[in-house]
């Protein structure tokens, strides 16, 4: 009996040397961490010391009005400020700016080199995109893949809220110039490694040497990335509305990503596209489809050592209803309609 009593004293005494070793290690493991994180995060504390570090990492001035850099228990820096810019050295051209910015960075993250977004809310924003006759952005030398940015940016759960954006886009390529104007852009979910979705609504202005076409859209969509091979859309939400299109405005790209077998592209109308993965009524397991309402459409295209012509003259209408299979595109409906005509094809 006095045995049994001094073996679970004896392994008692070991517990608690063996919990006290523990305790002691993570102690000193907060306490390193403490520290480390302490002289992470303090580069961000001091907006002088934020600037600079930027422009040595990416060359770009970075410009805050009020600045106001915080830490709060949710193990977050509170970024907030009247206005936001990130100005090329180079004549200090506009990148990027919002205002009345309201950020939030997560703090352990930061130990790994990650800055990661826990909220995103503006006022109002704007990016200024352009392409030049090269091919290249002016973005890209920025934010080259060799940049001596120490961190990674990442987004998990993020909830983005910005009531305006503007954003330009100039192609000296193409001569042309878009504008996108949005409001209410709102992500409940946004994580650039896997999710995201997106409502919002604006118009978006296309001009060129010749004209300027401006077509109100909305957009409600949930992505998940990366794209599977067989882009099954079980997992994604799409509804997408864009009216008053000129599609000569688009001849051009459809050219570039496409065949340069297009030689022309002619017309005006909407287009709608649904995915719902919802729809219990669906052809298939995962459909897309597109509505697109035409007015006096018009396409050439160059094959067999001449040009062939397709004209729709007056309003018409195409619906489509596919499934994406690897590199195939399978048509489970296809409907094609007008005044005179009405044609109907099933099957894949």
């Amino acid at each position: 009996m006095e045995k049994d009593n001094k073996e679970k004293s004896f392994n008692i005494d070991i517990l608690f040397r063996i919990l006290n070793i523990l305790f002691c290690i993570f102690f000193v493991l907060g306490v390193l961490l403490y520290v480390h994180l302490g002289q992470i995060i303090s580069p961000f504390l001091n907006p002088e010391d934020l600037k600079e570090n930027l422009n040595k990492a990416t060359g770009l001035n970075l410009s805050l009005e009020r600045p106001e850099i915080t830490t709060g228990f949710d193990f977050c820096l509170n970024i907030k400020s009247d206005k936001v810019e990130l100005l090329e050295p180079v004549d200090d051209n506009l990148l990027f700016s919002v205002k009345n910015a309201d950020v939030k960075i997560k703090i352990l993250p930061l130990a790994f080199k990650k800055i990661e977004f826990k909220k995103f809310q503006s006022s109002d924003l704007k990016l200024n995109i352009t392409r030049d006759k090269t091919g290249k952005f002016n973005f890209e030398k920025y934010f080259k893949n060799n940049s001596k940015f120490p961190f990674v940016l990442a987004a998990k759960s993020a909830p983005v809220l910005i009531d305006k954006y503007y954003i330009s886009f100039l192609d000296e390529i193409h001569s042309n110039h878009a504008e996108i104007t949005g409001f209410d852009l709102v992500s409940t979910e946004f994580n650039l490694n896997s999710y995201a979705d997106i409502k919002t609504n604006g118009k978006i202005k296309l001009s060129n040497k010749v004209k300027a076409v401006v077509s109100p859209y909305a957009f409600d969509i949930k992505l998940k990335f990366p794209l599977n091979k067989n882009l099954d859309f079980k997992d994604y939400r799409l509804k997408m509305v864009l009216h008053d299109l000129d599609f000569s405005m688009f001849q051009p790209y459809v050219s570039e990503f496409t065949t340069k077998d297009i030689k022309s592209l002619k017309g005006r109308g909407s287009l709608v596209a649904t995915v719902d993965s919802n729809n219990k009524n669906k052809t298939s397991e995962n459909p897309l489809r597109m509505d697109l309402l035409m007015e006096d459409f018009s396409i050439v295209i160059f094959r067999n050592n001449h040009n062939n012509h397709i004209d729709i003259k007056d309003k018409s209408s195409l619906s489509v209803t596919s499934r994406f299979r690897k590199d195939e595109i399978l048509i489970d409906e296809l409907n094609f309609s007008k005044p005179d005509i009405d044609i109907k094809a099933g099957g894949t």
